[in-house]
C-alpha cells in the first residue's frame, strides 16, 4: 500500500480484555463518534491494530462498520449482522473430546511408567498428568466461523488486501515465541477471521490455532498495545482503548461480593480471581513500558489512552452473558470515553485534524 509522503496518519489501537473488554471498547467508540465524529469517526482511521479481543472490534471497524452498529450487534438488535454472543464462542461441544483424548494419553503414560518400573507416587502422577493435559479446553473455531459469517453477510472479501484501510492483527507463534503481524506484507493472504482466531486463542482456555504449519496463541500475551506496529506504519496520532487495568478492591468504597453477600477480598474469591488480577497487573506494566516509546506531546501527533478507572474494573469480573451485563459493559465504556474526552477532546481533535483524512463508509 502506497503511503502519502510525510503524512501525519492516525491509528486506532484496541487491546484485549475478553468479551467484556470488547464491549467496553465498542461503548467507548460510540462516545468517541458522538463527540469527535465531525473530525474523525471510529471507522475512519488510517490504521487499525487489534490484539486478542480487540482484533474483532478493529476488524469490523476496518470494514467500515460504525461503532453504533456493533453496539446493536452484541445486543442482538442489528438487522445487518448476526449476533456475537459469548455462549456461541465458549462452546463446550469439543471439550469432552479433548478431555477424553487427554485421559487416554494419561493412562497410556501410567502404563508406560509401570513397564519401566517407575514407582507410582503422587509426584509421578502429577508429572504424567501435566504432560498429557490438552493444549486448550475449548476450540476457537466458533469465533472464526462467526466472523467469517459477518464477512459473507456483508459480501466483503475476507483478505487484508480487500480492505481500504490498513489492519494489523498480531499473534505469537507458540514454538518460537516470535510475534507475527497478520496484515503485514508477508502475511496479507491469511483470511482475516483466521488471524482473529489466532490472536484470540487465550493460552490454556483455547487450543492454539494452526496457520502456515505453525501454531499461534493470543496476541496479548507478549505485548499490550503493539504500538510499534502503528508507528512503523507511519502513525503519529495513536488512540488506544485499553479495558484491562488492575482492579482496586477498596472495600471502604467498592464491594466485591462473596457467596454470602458480604464484601470480600480477591483472595477470598478464589484461584481465578487471583490469576485475573495477576494478568491485569502484568498488562499494566506492559502498557507503561510500551507507551514510553510514543511521544506524549508534540506538534505532529500524540498518544491518547482511554481506559477505565481501577475502581470501575471490577465490573469486568461479571460474565456478560445476560443482556444486562452486556449493556453495563457497553455503558461503562461509553462513560469512560465520555469522561476522557471531556478533558482531552480539543487536543485530540487538533491532532486528528493534522492527519490525512480517510474516507468514511456509507452511513458511517
Amino acid at each position: 500500500m502506497t503511503r502519502p509522503a510525510n503524512a501525519n496518519r492516525s491509528a486506532l489501537i484496541l487491546t484485549g480484555g475478553g468479551f467484556s473488554g470488547a464491549l467496553f471498547e465498542i461503548g467507548g467508540l460510540v462516545a468517541f463518534d458522538e463527540l469527535l465524529g465531525s473530525v474523525r469517526r471510529s471507522n475512519g482511521f488510517d490504521i487499525y491494530v487489534g490484539a486478542s479481543a480487540g482484533s474483532v472490534v478493529a476488524s469490523l471497524l476496518a470494514l467500515g462498520l460504525p461503532a453504533r452498529e456493533l453496539w446493536k450487534t452484541v445486543l442482538g438488535e442489528s438487522t445487518m449482522l448476526p449476533p456475537i454472543r459469548p455462549q456461541d464462542v465458549f462452546r463446550t461441544d469439543s471439550t469432552y473430546r479433548i478431555l477424553g483424548a487427554a485421559v487416554r494419553h494419561f493412562w497410556r503414560a501410567l502404563r508406560g511408567l509401570r513397564k519401566r518400573g517407575v514407582p507410582i507416587t503422587p509426584a509421578t502422577l502429577w508429572l504424567a498428568l501435566r504432560e498429557n493435559l490438552p493444549a486448550g479446553l475449548l476450540s476457537i473455531e466458533p469465533l472464526r466461523a462467526t466472523i467469517a459469517e459477518i464477512f459473507r453477510r456483508l459480501e466483503h472479501s475476507d483478505r487484508f488486501s480487500g480492505l481500504s484501510r490498513e489492519l494489523y492483527i498480531p499473534a505469537f507463534e507458540l514454538d518460537t515465541g516470535s510475534r507475527v503481524v497478520f496484515g503485514a506484507q508477508d502475511v496479507r493472504d491469511i483470511p482475516i477471521p483466521l488471524a482473529i482466531a489466532a490472536s484470540c486463542a487465550i493460552p490454556g482456555l483455547f487450543a492454539p490455532v494452526a496457520i502456515m504449519q505453525s501454531l499461534f496463541i493470543d496476541g496479548g500475551v507478549g505485548q499490550l498495545t503493539h504500538s510499534d506496529i502503528a508507528l512503523g506504519a507511519g502513525a503519529q496520532t495513536l488512540v488506544v482503548f485499553n479495558p484491562f487495568v488492575p482492579i482496586e478492591n477498596d472495600r471502604s468504597e467498592v464491594c466485591l461480593t462473596g457467596f454470602d453477600g458480604s464484601c470480600v477480598t480477591l483472595g477470598e474469591k478464589g484461584f481465578f480471581y487471583v490469576v485475573e488480577q495477576a494478568r491485569r497487573v502484568s498488562r499494566a506494566a506492559k502498557l507503561e513500558q510500551e507507551t514510553r516509546s510514543v511521544p506524549s506531546e508534540g506538534a505532529t501527533g500524540r498518544l491518547f489512552v482511554v481506559q477505565p478507572e481501577a475502581r470501575d474494573a471490577n465490573a469486568f469480573l461479571q460474565s456478560p452473558v445476560s443482556d444486562r451485563w452486556k449493556l453495563e459493559s457497553l455503558e461503562l465504556g461509553y462513560r469512560t470515553a465520555q469522561r476522557y474526552l471531556e478533558i482531552h477532546r480539543d487536543e485530540l481533535a487538533v491532532s486528528l485534524r493534522g492527519t490525512t483524512p480517510a474516507a468514511l463508509a456509507p452511513g458511517g
